[in-house]
């Protein structure tokens, strides 16, 4: 890796380079659960379309297989 991220409380991310600053973004407060069960409803009832892709969704549970399989063994997995 060449540095790394934070999230805290799903509101403080953090971010640092390996041998540079790091770099901290606090955001409002947010209920994503709501969030994504309100986007669930709009999509059901055809107000609009769901935000993430079916693609993006099956690509975000490799990422987290990956951080899994890695944390387990130590070592990098490639997705």
């Amino acid at each position: 890796s060449k540095g790394w991220a934070e999230i805290r409380e799903g509101e403080h991310f953090t971010y640092q380079a390996l041998g540079g600053e790091g770099t901290s973004t606090d955001y409002p407060a947010a209920d994503p659960e709501k969030a994504e069960l309100e986007a669930f409803a709009a999509a059901v009832t055809g107000e609009k379309p769901f935000p993430v892709t079916v693609d993006d969704a099956v690509h975000s549970v490799a990422v987290l297989e990956a951080i899994d399989r890695a944390a387990k063994t130590g070592q990098a997995v490639r997705i």
